[in-house]
């Protein structure tokens, strides 16, 4: 073979080996640049998705989707061409629009179903009484639940995992009244001296699945790092709602309370605390519906009240007792155990002498002794 034949044919090699050089780091690069922009699929070598860095969240099933599904969605938007014209609503509002009508149906339907059944309530308390005496406080219990229970955070109301609960416990917490030996509150004088030993294990049973549920909400609140501003919460709230009244010996743990200040806290994006949180209203709504938000101070709350707004008439159980407000020193405070008070006959009896319903006496439960209260 000719030497310039020899020559060209060793050229085009080495000018294909540079060619094929060149291309393979033209696709190496091309390689990385595609990568680095579509971070959220990354593939493997075979183009298969790879794992992403922070392991996926579970799949749900079919079955557990029909409990956590939104029965209208939080990013719902009126369909009405007028409304085009506006700022959408945001999620959250989405979520307390649905979070009032499942409150306010749950109270008013539920008021009206315990009293068609026949089961244990306060016959005086009607929706009149509601709406004139309790709406101010239930709406900011409400308003508080839902900013510090996150429902403007996590997802709606309206699902089965959440409805289902609240439902079961709204209805068992009157059905329960059917059985006597659940006809007691909880306060220190009928814990020690009046509840029933089988009331004892029910209790018992309830606290541990309480505990259980306290546990849960701790564990999950350290592996997601929020544990102590979750922890600094419950303090805050405590400080706030509860210290204040909790040491009065006439302090009595209404079931709507336990269950808002607690349902406050259960207030994780999980199946579990929703389920919680959702059952922990419902107890809410059954004691309003049942009973009214009673105050925590009982008697002397309404004492309080009747003392220092001068209140010239009060009437308890058909007995009205007529009292002179001209007769109330400026700055009278509350006073126990005042006799010679005068009813509507003029006769003596005992109590306090502006207030004639009988001196004010608190329960004492280490001694047993019932109170007027």
């Amino acid at each position: 073979m000719p030497i310039n034949e020899m020559l060209r044919e060793n050229m085009a090699r080495e000018q294909g080996l540079q060619m094929q050089i060149v291309t393979a780091n033209e696709v190496s690069a091309v390689s990385t640049l595609s990568g680095s922009f579509d971070e959220e699929n990354p593939t493997s070598e075979n183009g298969s998705e790879s794992e992403p860095s922070a392991p996926p969240m579970p799949k749900e099933s079919r079955f557990g989707r029909i409990f956590t599904t939104n029965l209208l969605p939080d990013s719902f938007t009126i369909p009405i061409p007028i409304f085009y014209t506006m700022e959408p609503l945001p999620e959250w509002g989405v979520r307390a629009f649905k979070f009032a009508a499942v409150t306010c149906g749950g109270i008013l339907g539920l008021h009206k179903a315990i009293r068609t059944l026949g089961y244990e309530h306060d016959p005086i308390y009607d929706i009149e009484h509601l709406m004139l005496y309790d709406l101010h406080n239930i709406a900011l219990d409400a308003f508080t639940f839902f900013a510090v229970g996150r429902g403007w955070k996590n997802k709606g109301c309206d699902t089965l995992g959440y409805l289902v609960p609240l439902a079961l416990s709204a209805w068992f917490f009157s059905a329960m009244t059917e059985w006597s030996v659940f006809r007691y509150n909880v306060s220190m004088y009928q814990i020690a001296c009046v509840w029933p030993t089988e009331l004892y294990f029910f209790a018992g049973a309830a606290a541990l699945g309480l505990v259980v549920n306290v546990i849960a909400h701790i564990v999950k609140a350290i592996k997601e790092g929020v544990f102590f501003g979750r922890a600094l919460e419950i303090c805050l709230t405590f400080a706030v709602f509860c210290a204040p009244v909790g040491h009065s010996p006439f302090f009595h743990f209404h079931h709507w309370f336990f269950a808002w200040f607690v349902g406050l806290h259960a207030n994780f994006n999980t199946w579990w605390s929703r389920a919680s949180q959702g059952l922990l209203w419902g107890v809410y709504i059954n004691g309003i519906a049942g009973y009214g938000r009673d105050s925590l101070l009982g008697c002397l709350s309404a004492y309080y009240n009747s003392v220092q707004g001068q209140c010239g008439h009060i009437q308890s159980e058909g007995t009205e007792f007529c009292i002179n407000p001209e007769e109330l020193p400026v700055g009278h405070n509350i006073s126990i155990g005042f006799d010679h008070g005068l009813n509507t006959t003029g006769t003596d009896v005992d109590g306090d002498p502006f207030l004639g319903f009988g001196e004010l006496v608190a329960a004492n439960w280490e001694t047993c002794t019932p109170g007027s209260h």
